[in-house]
């Protein structure tokens, strides 16, 4: 399946916007760098999620969102574990979650969103370094991640379901 498309019917299934973006800018002794930008922005529970996959140049991608401020043990961070480790370790997930919240931990292990990045993670050497913080302006969900690997498009809805979930834990129940 191509990148376009999955952001096109990704956009439909969660009534968002989609924007495909193709510069061209000029390179060294005469070529030119082709850079394609992929934008899909959509409101869930009036939270306003942005994801942005960036080919050409730079190839990465982001999604992140931002709800209100939160307690602050809910703080986290999800890692991908070392190559060493997940050569010895083949079924365990190679994703890890850092977080004082044992309940928030447990609902992330046991997410289906998540267990879906952990798969093309292992699959794919995908490795999104996750955040989710308090800052000035409320509580940050973000993620930045290189683009270089197969099958780019598979990780969106994974990332998209996973952090409708986060939204609807931290929205509805008080995470200790």
């Amino acid at each position: 399946m191509f990148i376009t498309t999955t952001f096109e019917d990704l956009a439909s299934e969660v009534n968002g916007n989609f924007q495909q973006i193709d510069k061209k800018y000029p390179g060294n002794r005469g070529s030119f760098v082709h850079v394609s930008t992929y934008i899909l922005e959509f409101n869930y529970r009036d939270i306003n999620v942005h994801v942005k996959y960036e080919l050409g140049s730079h190839n990465s991608g982001l999604i992140e969102c931002k709800l209100p401020r939160q307690v602050d043990n809910c703080a986290f961070s999800i890692e991908t574990k070392s190559q060493f480790y997940q050569l010895l370790n083949r079924r365990k997930p190679s994703l890890k979650i850092i977080s004082k919240s044992s309940q928030l931990t447990n609902f992330i292990e046991l997410n289906k969103g998540f267990m879906d990045l952990c798969e093309c993670a292992r699959r794919e050497r995908f490795e999104p370094p996750i955040i989710g913080k308090n800052d000035a302006d409320g509580y940050l969900l973000s993620c930045k991640f290189s683009l270089v690997f197969n099958n780019k498009e598979l990780v969106l809805r994974p990332f998209v379901h996973f952090y409708k979930s986060l939204i609807d834990l931290f929205l509805d129940y008080r995470v200790k």
